[in-house]
């Protein structure tokens, strides 16, 4: 799988939340896990903008042409919840990210 997202910028935002070291098992999760939150947010956020592209063709108006901020801010905030409810980057996973220092491989 190809990234752009590079993993120095996912370790220093995950530095911004934590102090500690920061294994770079838990980078390369953390990455990995965000790309396809933000492929699934996407897809559906494409498919809800062809459904209202639908329905505005059905009302004699024409489509619109970009994905914008609307298209997104339902999606993003259900998969929001959805994160905060099943705790995916909760507590569960604190030993992932909080290693000892021996443990540690620096990125």
């Amino acid at each position: 799988m190809n990234h752009t997202l590079p993993l120095k910028t996912v370790k220093r935002i995950m530095k911004e939340q934590w102090d500690g070291e920061i294994s770079h098992d838990a980078c390369v999760y953390v990455r990995d896990y965000v790309y396809d939150v933000i492929c699934e947010i996407v897809e559906e956020s494409v498919y809800e903008f062809e459904e209202i592209n639908n329905r505005r063709v059905q009302h004699g108006l024409p489509s619109l042409k970009r994905l914008d901020r609307s298209s997104f801010q339902g999606v993003s905030s259900k998969y929001s919840q959805q994160i905060c409810n099943d705790g995916e980057i909760g507590q569960s996973n604190r030993e992932l990210f909080c290693r000892k220092k021996e443990a540690v491989v620096v990125v």
